[in-house]
């Protein structure tokens, strides 16, 4: 990995900010070892060595040792371009403070509790590293990426529990009680049951930039529907899927990746169809009311799949029916 990245890896924003967690102190005693105060850490002729054995390192411990393989596989995409989305996911969602906070309470909670921690991270990257692939990654800097997302990802993320509804709040509220009883401390708790949710805010602060809305009235809307629609019902049906091969894993993820795109068209015609100065709930009632009969019929069809066993037809029909909604509104519209 170390060597392959060091020759096709060359964006600018990790070798000139030491992204990488360690690197400074890497260079540091590299610098001390060779005696020559002349030899900045700046300027060793192996920094940019360092910092790509450091990146690497980074993304083998919190995505796995397959995970560079894994995503090429299933993705199409180029290694260099599923690193570069790795570490725009772990900029955006600021993983490194997270591991620092799970990795202050050695000794004081069992080793299984911080691993569950982490491994909850790792899902949130590796969901996040596969949206950035396929959302413009390939020619865009990581600079401009991080500088789009970070900042309206980082102001809602503490906002997400209050946001979710339904299901997803009963969800959150139980992880939460559970990891506070096993000795998290209740912000890392709370931060850490909502991990799964945030990754949504990337869909989120992209509808907000697309229909020039505010980011908070737009994630409001968009976790508020999901609720409405059974989105959570899905999703945990979806979970239940076999992943006994790498086919079966492949039709799981592209399930879901379609459950989250129907949401988010759904959230984008809503708040297309409604005014800003209305509440959220005014906004979705609007919109069920004008198309309720295809809002019967999609509810019908996740009630039937969290019904059924987990099986992948049921939930190509009931996502096929959720998508019809967004086709009977775009009708309307035109």
């Amino acid at each position: 990995y170390s060597k392959n990245f060091g020759v096709s890896f060359t964006e600018p924003y990790v070798f000139d900010r030491n992204v990488s967690a360690g690197v400074d102190l890497a260079l540091h005693v590299v610098q001390l070892l060779a005696g020559d105060p002349r030899v900045t850490r700046y300027a060793h002729p192996l920094r940019r060595e360092i910092i790509t054995n450091s990146l690497v390192n980074g993304l083998v411990n919190r995505g796995g040792i397959t995970f560079v393989h894994r995503a090429v596989e299933e993705t199409g995409a180029r290694a260099e371009e599923i690193v570069k989305a790795f570490v725009v996911a772990r900029e955006v969602f600021d993983a490194q403070s997270f591991i620092d906070d799970v990795e202050v309470l050695d000794h004081v909670i069992s080793t299984q509790v911080q691993s569950r921690l982490l491994l909850r991270l790792r899902r949130l990257l590796d969901r996040a590293t596969r949206w950035f692939v396929h959302h413009e990654v390939e020619h865009t800097p990581i600079e401009t990426l991080v500088e789009r997302y970070r900042e309206p990802v980082q102001q809602l993320s503490p906002k997400v529990p209050d946001l979710v509804v339904g299901v997803g709040r009963e969800k959150f509220e139980a992880e939460v009680d559970q990891l506070v009883g096993e000795g998290v401390p209740t912000a890392l708790a709370r931060r850490a049951a909502a991990l799964l949710d945030d990754f949504v805010l990337l869909d989120i602060v992209e509808l907000a930039r697309d229909l020039g809305e505010d980011v908070e009235d737009v994630a409001a809307a968009y976790y508020y529907g999901g609720a409405q629609i059974g989105l959570g019902r899905m999703l945990d049906a979806i979970a239940e899927l076999p992943r006994d091969d790498r086919w079966d894993a492949l039709a799981r993820g592209a399930v879901r990746d379609d459950a989250y795109a129907v949401l988010a068209d759904l959230t984008r015609d809503v708040l297309a169809e409604s005014e800003p100065s209305q509440t959220t709930q005014e906004r979705w009632q609007q919109w069920a009311q004008r198309h309720s009969l295809a809002v019967e019929r999609a509810r019908a069809a996740v009630t039937g799949v969290q019904n059924s066993a987990a099986r992948l037809a049921p939930m190509s029909v009931a996502l096929r029916t959720m998508r019809s909604l967004t086709r009977a509104a775009a009708g309307e519209r035109d």
